[in-house]
Protein backbone atom coordinates (compact mmCIF):
# COMPACT_ATOMS: atom_id res chain seq x y z
CA UNK A 1 0.00 0.00 0.00
CA UNK A 2 1.34 3.67 -0.68
CA UNK A 3 2.39 5.17 2.28
CA UNK A 4 2.48 9.39 1.70
CA UNK A 5 -0.93 9.42 3.18
CA UNK A 6 0.13 6.96 6.60
CA UNK A 7 3.47 9.72 6.96
CA UNK A 8 1.13 12.05 6.62
CA UNK A 9 -1.03 11.02 9.69
CA UNK A 10 1.65 10.03 11.39
CA UNK A 11 3.47 13.48 11.22
CA UNK A 12 0.09 15.41 12.19
CA UNK A 13 -1.71 16.41 9.52
CA UNK A 14 -5.70 16.43 10.16
CA UNK A 15 -7.58 13.80 9.22
CA UNK A 16 -10.01 16.25 7.71
CA UNK A 17 -7.59 17.43 5.49
CA UNK A 18 -6.93 14.28 4.15
CA UNK A 19 -10.52 13.66 3.36
CA UNK A 20 -10.93 16.87 1.38
CA UNK A 21 -8.12 16.41 -0.05
CA UNK A 22 -8.74 13.40 -1.32
CA UNK A 23 -12.05 14.10 -2.74
CA UNK A 24 -10.52 16.81 -4.68
CA UNK A 25 -7.50 14.90 -5.85
CA UNK A 26 -10.41 12.21 -6.92
CA UNK A 27 -12.23 14.52 -9.36
CA UNK A 28 -9.07 15.71 -10.98
CA UNK A 29 -7.05 11.75 -11.39
CA UNK A 30 -10.37 10.91 -13.13
CA UNK A 31 -11.22 14.45 -15.25
CA UNK A 32 -7.46 14.00 -16.26
CA UNK A 33 -7.77 10.61 -17.20
CA UNK A 34 -11.05 11.51 -19.18
CA UNK A 35 -9.34 14.08 -21.06
CA UNK A 36 -10.38 16.93 -19.21
CA UNK A 37 -8.04 19.84 -18.26
CA UNK A 38 -7.00 21.04 -14.73
CA UNK A 39 -6.26 23.85 -13.72
CA UNK A 40 -5.48 23.34 -9.99
CA UNK A 41 -7.39 21.17 -7.35
CA UNK A 42 -7.25 23.38 -3.32
CA UNK A 43 -9.08 24.08 0.03
CA UNK A 44 -10.04 26.89 1.83
CA UNK A 45 -9.21 26.88 5.35
CA UNK A 46 -11.30 28.88 7.49
CA UNK A 47 -10.56 31.65 10.26
CA UNK A 48 -11.04 28.90 12.91
CA UNK A 49 -9.10 26.10 11.30
CA UNK A 50 -11.86 23.99 9.97
CA UNK A 51 -12.03 23.62 6.12
CA UNK A 52 -14.34 25.92 4.46
CA UNK A 53 -14.47 24.73 0.47
CA UNK A 54 -12.16 22.62 -1.37
CA UNK A 55 -12.25 22.77 -5.53
CA UNK A 56 -10.92 21.00 -8.19
CA UNK A 57 -10.87 23.61 -10.84
CA UNK A 58 -11.35 22.16 -14.70
CA UNK A 59 -9.86 23.79 -17.65
CA UNK A 60 -12.19 24.64 -20.64
CA UNK A 61 -12.54 21.96 -23.24
CA UNK A 62 -15.06 21.03 -26.05
CA UNK A 63 -17.98 18.45 -25.11
CA UNK A 64 -17.95 15.52 -26.75
CA UNK A 65 -19.36 12.23 -26.33
CA UNK A 66 -16.48 10.76 -24.85
CA UNK A 67 -15.50 13.31 -22.54
CA UNK A 68 -19.37 13.74 -21.46
CA UNK A 69 -19.07 10.22 -19.94
CA UNK A 70 -15.58 10.74 -18.28
CA UNK A 71 -17.05 14.30 -16.90
CA UNK A 72 -20.29 12.53 -15.47
CA UNK A 73 -17.45 10.09 -13.79
CA UNK A 74 -15.59 12.74 -12.67
CA UNK A 75 -18.23 14.22 -10.50
CA UNK A 76 -18.59 11.13 -8.37
CA UNK A 77 -14.59 10.68 -8.25
CA UNK A 78 -14.80 12.46 -5.48
CA UNK A 79 -16.71 10.51 -3.42
CA UNK A 80 -15.31 7.41 -4.35
CA UNK A 81 -11.87 8.67 -3.30
CA UNK A 82 -12.90 10.29 -0.10
CA UNK A 83 -14.31 6.85 0.46
CA UNK A 84 -11.04 5.18 -0.18
CA UNK A 85 -8.97 7.64 2.27
CA UNK A 86 -12.23 7.00 5.15
CA UNK A 87 -11.94 3.10 4.48
CA UNK A 88 -8.11 2.49 3.93
CA UNK A 89 -6.28 5.54 5.90
CA UNK A 90 -8.91 6.35 8.53
CA UNK A 91 -10.37 3.41 9.87
CA UNK A 92 -13.82 4.12 8.92
CA UNK A 93 -16.08 1.10 8.01
CA UNK A 94 -17.85 0.81 4.51
CA UNK A 95 -20.90 1.86 5.35
CA UNK A 96 -20.02 4.67 7.85
CA UNK A 97 -17.71 5.95 4.98
CA UNK A 98 -19.87 5.57 1.34
CA UNK A 99 -22.76 7.61 4.04
CA UNK A 100 -20.27 10.46 4.90
CA UNK A 101 -18.62 10.45 1.40
CA UNK A 102 -22.33 10.91 -0.32
CA UNK A 103 -23.39 13.77 2.34
CA UNK A 104 -19.99 15.40 1.03
CA UNK A 105 -20.74 15.25 -2.16
CA UNK A 106 -24.51 16.00 -2.69
CA UNK A 107 -23.35 19.19 -4.85
CA UNK A 108 -22.06 16.52 -7.09
CA UNK A 109 -24.50 13.75 -7.08
CA UNK A 110 -26.94 17.07 -7.82
CA UNK A 111 -24.83 17.90 -10.70
CA UNK A 112 -24.66 14.81 -11.91
CA UNK A 113 -28.13 13.34 -12.20
CA UNK A 114 -29.07 17.00 -13.65
CA UNK A 115 -26.57 16.79 -16.06
CA UNK A 116 -26.99 12.95 -17.13
CA UNK A 117 -31.11 13.72 -17.47
CA UNK A 118 -30.27 16.64 -19.36
CA UNK A 119 -27.90 14.54 -21.99
CA UNK A 120 -29.96 11.78 -22.09
CA UNK A 121 -27.02 9.72 -20.59
CA UNK A 122 -27.23 5.69 -19.01
CA UNK A 123 -24.63 6.77 -16.38
CA UNK A 124 -26.39 6.70 -13.16
CA UNK A 125 -24.83 7.69 -9.96
CA UNK A 126 -23.53 4.52 -8.80
CA UNK A 127 -22.48 2.86 -11.75
CA UNK A 128 -20.78 6.24 -12.02
CA UNK A 129 -19.08 6.15 -8.41
CA UNK A 130 -17.87 2.28 -9.49
CA UNK A 131 -16.33 3.50 -12.14
CA UNK A 132 -14.51 5.86 -10.65
CA UNK A 133 -13.53 4.06 -8.52
CA UNK A 134 -12.08 1.37 -10.71
CA UNK A 135 -9.78 4.43 -12.22
CA UNK A 136 -8.73 5.35 -8.77
CA UNK A 137 -7.93 2.06 -8.04
CA UNK A 138 -5.16 2.14 -11.22
CA UNK A 139 -3.95 4.99 -10.12
CA UNK A 140 -3.84 4.50 -6.31
CA UNK A 141 0.02 5.64 -5.81
CA UNK A 142 -0.94 8.91 -7.62
CA UNK A 143 -3.96 9.28 -5.17
CA UNK A 144 -2.04 8.99 -2.37
CA UNK A 145 1.02 11.09 -2.97
CA UNK A 146 -1.30 13.59 -4.14
CA UNK A 147 -3.39 13.57 -1.58
CA UNK A 148 -0.89 14.09 1.04
CA UNK A 149 0.84 16.62 -1.22
CA UNK A 150 -2.58 18.72 -0.96
CA UNK A 151 -3.60 17.79 2.27
CA UNK A 152 -0.18 20.13 3.56
CA UNK A 153 0.22 22.44 0.55
CA UNK A 154 -3.46 23.42 0.26
CA UNK A 155 -3.04 24.10 -3.16
CA UNK A 156 -2.20 22.26 -6.18
CA UNK A 157 -1.79 22.63 -9.81
CA UNK A 158 -3.26 20.27 -12.38
CA UNK A 159 0.15 19.54 -13.92
CA UNK A 160 0.61 17.53 -11.04
CA UNK A 161 -1.55 15.28 -12.06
Amino acid sequence: MPAAIAAALESGVDPRRLEVAAHEVGHGIVWHHGGIPIRHMAFTVGIFGGISDGECRRGRCPMTAANAEAFLIGFLAGAAAQHWVLTCHLGAGNGSARRTARHNSAYDIDEHRRLARAWRSPLDVDSSWSRAASILARHERRLDALTARLATSRRLSGSAL
